[in-house]
């Protein structure tokens, strides 16, 4: 083992197999006993009978491997038990009974184990699996139950999406088996205690387990930044002895991370990523993002999202001087907690009313081009400063005229990219424009003045896209079931798009 020593964190590294795991409580008490005395304070009194608990913290994300990876990691430890089964029968044949050194072991990747006592009873050394969640349970689901507990304060092992996939799996497993007889299900099982290995890294600080998460190449599904985003609220949540508001909170956000979780880009993901965490940057015109590497569309690194959400506030802070929340809209700052929930439910309902509006989903959604793609989340944007600040609004007048607006780019430029959209932004602060408007007749005023100083750059672009054609047709074309046969801007006395000079 080794160890590594700081005033705040204690880090203790090993490498330890699955039955090892699995007997913390039994065989090998003594060995996680001196694991956790390294690890914790060590100030801290000797515990009398210490009970040693692997659980799935409140804040992990839920179970989601698919049937093809639990297929895959059953087949590749079944392959590299039967290799060792061929070294014992060569072995055998030469008269070697050392076989055991010739022996090959799995390393089924790290562990990354925050260790805490429970708050609720002291004689209960909690470890929780910050990293290797997806593994543990599904090793856990084809022992039968044994490696893992449930935590009292868990929410996610309850949630629809958790049970949903943990089913899946269980019958996957179930089927893998039923292909062999009893002898080979019982030389797979004690082939997986006695060879899988872990390379475990035990802290008693969260916050550096999750650095260690977020640098350590391990298998699985890995925490995404709105993951650490709610458990830094949870903790703050935690740390306030408000375990309902926890639990409810919680059920609150695995909910939405729930919603369309197959996707490759789920709604939580364009929520925080694409649109909340962006739009605050900018916003503030922070240099940071303007040199940022992006990873989908138009959106910053995992860390600029978790920096923008989650900051470190003094106790003295938190109970006299909270900054103000209310009157900030999408700029709100967060103590840490319940603040934060509440604003993220907000957008989400604001995301969700404007995904809903028919404009929206007849014009703006259905068209499917990249270029149009980030044009639209500046819409998306502007519209949830706009539903946030006037609440009570001329919607559908508003919902064209900042449309007309923001798809002014989109008509101006042949090609838009990541860059043209962080330029457009930041030069021609329309999202600045929305909130630090105080009254909707005013923006309403500064946006035909902003429509109307762009119409030469658009008129000059002599080559439009598909896409730009297929906006301007839907937008401009004369709606013929209704008498005044005007277009969509004209029946709302829009500007409508200049013609392009060719």
């Amino acid at each position: 083992m080794s160890e590594t020593k700081s005033t705040e964190t204690m880090i203790e590294t090993c490498v330890l197999t699955l039955g090892e795991l699995i007997e913390r409580n039994g065989n090998n008490k003594d060995l996680f006993k001196g694991i956790a005395s390294k690890v914790l304070n060590p100030s801290k009194k000797e515990l009398e009978n210490p009970q040693y608990k692997l659980v799935i913290p409140f804040y992990q994300r839920a179970y989601v491997w698919s049937e093809e990876m639990v297929k895959i990691m059953l087949e590749d430890i079944d392959e590299q038990r039967k290799e060792n089964e061929k070294i014992k029968a060569d072995n055998k044949n030469k008269g070697d009974n050392e076989d055991k050194q010739n022996e090959k072991r799995y390393l089924l990747g790290s562990l990354i184990i925050h260790i805490e006592i429970d708050k609720t009873d002291e004689n209960v050394v909690k470890f929780n699996i910050v990293d290797g969640q997806q593994r543990l349970t599904t090793l856990d689901l084809v022992l039968g139950g044994g490696l893992l507990d449930e935590a009292d304060d868990s929410v996610v092992l309850a949630s629809e999406c958790n049970t949903k996939y943990k089913t899946k799996a269980r019958e996957t497993i179930d089927a893998w088996f039923n292909n062999r007889n009893k002898d080979e299900k019982d030389e797979f099982i004690k082939y997986l205690k006695e060879n899988i290995e872990f390379v475990c890294v035990f802290t008693n600080s969260l916050d550096d387990a999750f650095i260690f998460f977020d640098s350590a190449n391990a298998k699985g599904a890995r925490l995404k930044a709105y993951d650490l985003v709610k458990a830094f609220h949870l903790r703050a949540l935690e740390s306030q002895n408000c375990k309902d508001l926890i639990k409810f909170y919680a059920k609150d956000f695995e909910s939405l991370a729930s919603k369309n979780s197959d996707d490759k880009n789920p709604p939580i993901k364009i929520l925080f990523n694409d649109i909340l965490a962006p739009a605050r940057i900018w916003l503030r015109d922070r240099g940071s993002l303007a040199n940022a590497t992006h990873s989908t569309i138009a959106n910053p690194q995992e860390s600029h999202i978790y920096n923008e959400f989650c900051k470190e506030f003094s106790a003295t802070l938190q109970t006299k001087s909270q900054p103000s929340t209310n009157s900030l809209g999408i700029l709100q700052n967060f103590i840490g907690g319940a603040d934060f929930f509440e604003f993220l439910a907000h957008f989400n309902r604001l995301y969700e009313k404007l995904l809903l509006t028919e404009f929206y989903e007849n014009k703006i959604a259905s068209i499917d081009e990249t270029g149009f793609a980030y044009n639209r989340l500046i819409y998306i944007m502007a519209m949830m400063i706009y539903f946030d600040k006037f609440p009570n609004g001329n919607t559908d007048y508003m919902l064209r005229l900042i449309a007309r607006a923001v798809f002014s780019l989109r008509v101006e430029a042949s090609r838009v990219g990541e860059a043209t959209i962080k330029n457009y932004v930041k030069e021609e602060k329309l999202l600045s424009l929305i909130y630090f408007t105080s009254y909707e007749r005013e923006l309403e005023s500064e946006l035909k003045k902003f429509i109307d100083n762009r119409k030469d750059k658009e008129s000059g672009n002599d080559k439009r896209t598909n896409a730009t054609e297929e906006y301007l047709k839907m937008v401009q074309e004369k709606d013929k079931n209704n008498n005044d046969e005007k277009t969509e801007y004209e029946r709302y006395d829009i500007m409508p798009h200049p013609e392009s000079k060719k």
